[in-house]
């Protein structure tokens, strides 16, 4: 959808099992420069590898994660060694969690994000 500038808005954006490539820093750039691009009332989709807080799952889900990013870190060259706290980058940048669901062994989150009505579109 054209902006009011001309440029493309996006009304949705997905992102599954990408944000935890990048460190915190670079995910606040990412978000900030997608969320530049979104038309006002713009959804994020966000499928992630998550860490619970306690528990069996969270020893579960340390004992995958430090595997995959061993994994990936020898066989592509990642420098990233954990998760991003990709949730303060998207609330910074507006958007607020509608939805969340977990799945194996609370792993893994699904996430319905919404840019906030109040705040207007930014221009490209």
């Amino acid at each position: 959808r054209a902006g009011f500038d001309g440029h493309e808005r996006y009304d949705l954006v997905v992102t599954h099992f990408f944000l935890d490539c990048f460190s915190d820093v670079q995910t606040r750039m990412l978000v900030n420069a997608i969320r530049d691009v979104c038309a006002p009332s713009a959804k994020w989709l966000v499928a992630e590898f998550r860490q619970p807080d306690r528990g069996w799952r969270k020893w579960h889900a340390r004992c995958w994660l430090e595997t995959m990013y061993f994994f990936f870190g020898i066989t592509t060259g990642l420098n990233t060694r954990r998760l991003p706290d990709y949730r303060a980058a998207l609330t910074a940048a507006g958007f607020e969690l509608r939805e969340f669901r977990l799945a194996y062994a609370q792993m893994i989150g699904s996430e319905l994000w919404q840019l906030r009505q109040d705040l207007g579109v930014k221009p490209v």
